[in-house]
């Protein structure tokens, strides 16, 4: 696998770490306009480090995973129907798929189950 590979499958990991914390603390979105609010204030949180005369990039790198964390939990909520909770498993289809990727056993992102 080369670096920038490497370094990509770290951001997924990481996002995919503040996503699940995230569910372990909140039920998925109920309405588009809630998530959209929760992105918007983890964006609104990006900026306002950018906008420091000196960012701290560490912050920035961890604002950032947020906001990527937050869409993932808005497509997870759309895809559920904007109910609150959601069944969630990890799909073989995508592991197989990484794995072959990667070269290396993988964690996915949950996916969505209609009950």
């Amino acid at each position: 696998m080369n670096t920038e590979n490497e370094h990509f499958y770290q951001i997924e990991l990481d996002m995919e770490n503040e996503l699940r914390s995230s569910m372990d603390k909140y039920p998925l979105f109920n309405s588009a306009h809630e998530g959209y609010a929760v992105i918007l204030e983890e964006l609104d949180e990006l900026w306002d480090e950018l906008k420091k005369r000196k960012p701290d990039r560490e912050k920035m790198r961890a604002e950032a995973i947020q906001v990527g964390a937050m869409a993932m939990m808005f497509i997870a909520s759309m895809e559920n129907g904007w109910k609150p909770s959601a069944e969630v498993k990890k799909s073989p289809e995508i592991v197989s798929e990484q794995e072959q990727l990667w070269g290396c056993q993988v964690r996915t992102m949950p996916i969505c189950q209609d009950n």
